[in-house]
């Protein structure tokens, strides 16, 4: 006899949204191309060298974000990414706020999107509002995320363990160099 609640448990794949169109794999797929086709991600990529601003978990969250905001995979741009990559680490690295300001100052310097910290933060305000204010993501979550495309280079991105804290999501370290010079 089969085990009924092993028919049941849902796969990482069926815990999208029904009403998206888009399979989960096809929108996994979509984030990852846009994380590989950005040049501006791109670069912070090579960047963070001890991946404090870009670790899998923080990518995993802002896939979420895209999925939690319904966005469309035509939707999904570099503005969207940074938007919810910097509400990511403004709720998982509320104690460090080196990583973050680190990232808003590396936006400003190298894209031409927003001209002042005062409309960035305005856009992120709205973005989280079409969150409804729901930023927690739990590590089950996360993994299942990760699970679509498990062998996708960005979940190699494992922040350094002289740099991690407790959970899945850390701060920076004190006085470690969050990007590399070069930027």
């Amino acid at each position: 006899m089969v085990n009924a609640s092993l028919i049941c448990a849902p796969s990482p794949l069926q815990t999208f949204p029904v009403s998206s169109p888009t399979s989960a794999y096809d929108a996994m797929q979509k984030f990852l191309n846009l994380i590989n086709s950005d040049q501006l991600i791109q670069v912070l990529l090579h960047c963070d060298r001890h991946n404090q601003v870009l670790d899998k978990w923080l990518i995993a969250i802002v896939f979420e974000y895209f999925q939690r905001a319904r966005l469309q995979v035509n939707m999904y741009s570099r503005e969207k990414f940074f938007i919810a990559l910097y509400l990511a680490i403004e709720f998982e690295e509320d104690e460090d706020r080196k990583v973050k300001d680190v990232l808003f100052d590396f936006i400003l310097h190298h894209d031409t999107l927003w001209n002042n910290k005062k409309e960035f933060i305005k856009k992120k305000d709205k973005y989280w509002k079409k969150l409804d204010f729901q930023c927690m993501v739990t590590r089950q979550r996360l993994e299942q995320i990760i699970a679509i495309d498990p062998y996708h280079i960005v979940w190699q991105r494992v922040r350094k363990a002289h740099l991690s804290g407790e959970g899945p999501h850390h701060g920076a370290g004190e006085g470690a160099e969050v990007l590399d010079e070069e930027i």
